[in-house]
């Protein structure tokens, strides 16, 4: 067989003698088929079979007949015939659309055949745009749209070839692409505050999409709080604001997100709060009555805001009597009393309103209507000290005084100097260090309201014995006191007077720390106290030297007179004031010249950096004899404490003593010095030798010093 198509064969055969043609065939060897006789008579046949079906196994075998009839057939033969040519085109089916975006899809669909693969598209049924072919030959197929613009309708057909060149194509489909991605933050308007009051405010703003709500405020443009998010999308936004301070500026700027998370925010924005409401009442001070007469009275008090005023009044706390009420917003207030009886006395207190209508009433105060004038003076007696008394030091000294319209005061005199006390009990602290020794007198004097007096004079013997009083003439002199040398010039005085040296601590605590303190704003450093030189601010006619001792802990590489100064106290100026100073390495003092009597001083110009250093330290009299008490004395300048320790001959500690006082400025052995000195109770102390060690502490070091002295009973 040859030539087999799927609709055809070609049969062909030889016989060894001529004869004629003939083939039969079918599907099975009964053949049932035969083609028409070839009466030809060949030795090379051939013969056509047509109208045979594709893909189909044909059975045949041939047959000759020669010229003597005789009639020769072949065995059987097979064939195939080869498949029908395709001439269908695919099958589409399960197209459709997917993954689309705002410029992109996918198209799929299926073929009953492997065929390629193909899209067109466009925005109409003419399409206009194809996708490049897929050549595989699939039955699944699927293409890519790309380049498509967002929110758009979209017309669309497949088409599939398969291996025979048959095209399928779809029907019209089509599909809409989403919106494009929103990349832009909402816009925000209309931002403002409202309802805005002393601790909350309302925010509102308007945005050109959907979005959510948040505020951010503060005290300044860095915020620091926000509102909790609302996450509500809108366009009309409110958020409220609370917690907030009274009467304060708030800066603020509003938030909002859209669907697609793009953030707006407004610029920088301010309101201020509201005044807290006021609840608080007038707080009342200074309440008190003046210009007093017989019939009338002023009352007077301040508040601490703006209020009206007004006064209760009467002879008892139920008082029944109003002033009329002053409406004027002041904080100094005063109303007058007048049709009050003479002699008596009142209850009031003060009313005051604010604006805000609170309303505060003080405390109750008593004032007295003056007594019509009599001419009877007050009596005045004194308690202590009596007349003849012999005084030092400080003494309290009392009066009694009485008088049937009042006393008003009592003053106490002395030397020129008075002392007022305005309310019984009446007293005066009597600073006798003040007055050189000698009788002085003290004048007691009470007055009553109508300025009538009365008097007593007591005669008083003032004797200290820590004070030097010299009676210097013109013809001058010098006083060697205990504390420091003064040297009168002849002619330095206009008269004789009495010169009183004193050590600075005689003066009042608070005048003390006023100098204290003026040294240190004029950046010196006290070494000492120092002494005053009475009478307080006398002016001789010529200028009179003053001799102070140095501390012994002042050692300088410098001149003494480039570190320390010898300063007078000014009075008037409230200020310590450098003498002249200079500076004798004979006596280790420093001297200056003074023009008025005053207080005195050594100060160091330079900071110093105080050590404990010690001078001479021994004990006196030694041997102490009889009922004589041992005194320890130990020259330094001021330390934090000296401690003396007492033991006896076997070593045994039976005394101890702590000082934490001041040194004292003393003279021994004609030595002007500053030294601590301490007096031994040693009554019960057996005669024998005993040891001593002093331990003198300063700014965290000490100095020891060790002695030995005696005991003889």
């Amino acid at each position: 067989s040859s030539n087999i198509t799927n609709a055809a064969a070609a049969i062909s055969w030889t016989t060894d003698e001529a004869s004629d043609s003939q083939v039969e065939y079918g599907l099975s060897t009964s053949y049932t088929n035969s083609t028409t006789l070839n009466i030809s008579m060949v030795t090379s046949h051939s013969a056509g079979l047509s109208g045979l079906t594709g893909s189909t196994t044909y059975h045949y075998r041939v047959r000759s007949k020669d010229a003597a009839l005789n009639q020769g057939a072949s065995g059987d033969h097979t064939f195939t015939t080869s498949a029908a040519p395709d001439i269908t085109a695919p099958v589409i089916t399960g197209v459709g659309s997917s993954n689309i975006t705002n410029a992109a899809a996918a198209i799929s669909w299926t073929t009953d055949e492997a065929s390629d693969s193909q899209v067109e598209y466009g925005t109409s049924l003419s399409y206009g745009n194809s996708t490049a072919l897929n050549a595989s030959m699939v039955t699944s197929h699927s293409a890519g749209l790309s380049g498509l613009a967002a929110s758009t309708l979209y017309y669309y057909r497949v088409r599939s070839k398969d291996a025979a060149l048959n095209t399928g194509t779809s029907g019209d489909y089509t599909f809409t692409t989403s919106a494009a991605p929103d990349n832009t933050a909402p816009v925000i308007t209309g931002v403002g505050s409202s309802n805005i009051n002393n601790a909350a405010a309302t925010i509102s703003w308007t945005t050109n999409e959907a979005s959510n709500s948040q505020v951010e405020y503060g005290l300044s443009a860095s915020y620091g709080n926000s509102t909790a998010l609302n996450a509500a999308m809108v366009t009309s936004h409110s958020a409220g604001l609370a917690g907030l301070t009274g009467s304060t500026t708030y800066h603020y700027r509003v938030r909002s997100r859209d669907a697609t998370l793009n953030l707006g925010t407004s610029g920088d924005y301010t309101f201020t709060t509201s005044a807290t409401p006021d609840t608080t009442p007038p707080v009342f001070t200074s309440v008190g009555s003046s210009l007093i007469t017989y019939y009338s009275a002023s009352i007077d008090w301040t508040t601490n805001e703006a209020s009206n005023s007004q006064v209760e009044y009467g002879l008892t706390t139920s008082y029944g009597a109003l002033t009329a009420l002053n409406a004027d917003m002041v904080t100094s207030h005063s109303a007058a009393l007048a049709g009050l009886a003479a002699g008596t006395l009142y209850h009031y207190r003060v009313r005051s309103r604010d604006a805000a209508l609170n309303q505060g009433a003080s405390g109750d105060y008593t004032f007295t209507t003056y007594t019509i004038p009599t001419n009877t003076p007050p009596t005045i007696g004194v308690d202590s000290p009596w007349s003849g008394a012999t005084l030092s030091g400080t003494v309290g000294v009392t009066a009694t005084a009485w008088d049937d319209a009042g006393v008003a005061k009592v003053d106490f005199i002395m030397g020129g100097t008075t002392y007022s006390d305005n309310a019984a009990p009446y007293s005066h602290q009597l600073n006798t260090l003040r007055s050189a020794n000698g009788w002085r007198q003290l004048t007691v004097r009470a007055y009553d309201i109508n300025s009538n007096t009365a008097e007593t004079v007591l005669d008083l013997r003032v004797q200290n014995q820590d004070r030097t009083d010299t009676i210097v003439t013109s013809t001058g002199g010098a006083i060697l006191s205990s504390i420091a040398d003064i040297i009168v010039p002849p002619m330095s005085l206009a008269a004789p007077i009495t010169i009183t040296v004193v050590d600075e601590a005689m003066d009042d605590d608070a005048l003390l720390d006023e100098r204290r303190a003026r040294a240190s704003l004029q950046d010196i450093t006290p070494i000492a106290l120092g002494v005053r030189l009475l009478p307080d601010g006398y002016i001789p006619a010529g200028p009179i030297s003053i001799k102070l001792p140095l501390n012994h802990s002042i050692k300088v590489a410098a001149t003494m007179e480039e570190i320390i100064g010898l300063y007078s106290w000014n009075d008037t100026l409230n200020t310590w004031q450098l003498l002249t100073s200079t500076y004798s390495a004979a006596d280790d003092s420093m001297n200056a010249q003074t023009a008025a009597f005053s207080v005195y001083r050594l100060f160091s110009r330079v900071p110093l950096v105080l050590t404990p250093a010690v001078g001479e330290v021994y004990v006196f009299p030694n041997p102490a004899k009889g009922e004589a008490k041992p005194v320890f004395h130990i020259e330094t300048d001021s330390a934090d404490k000296v401690e003396i320790r007492i033991h006896d001959f076997t070593g045994r500690q039976i005394h101890t003593k702590t000082i934490t006082a001041g040194p004292a400025l003393v003279n021994r052995n004609n030595k002007l010095t500053y030294a601590y000195e301490y007096e031994w109770e040693a009554g019960n102390a057996a005669s024998g030798a005993y040891f001593y060690v002093v331990i003198v502490s300063k700014g965290g070091g000490k100095t020891l010093r060790k002695g030995k002295f005696a005991v003889i009973r």
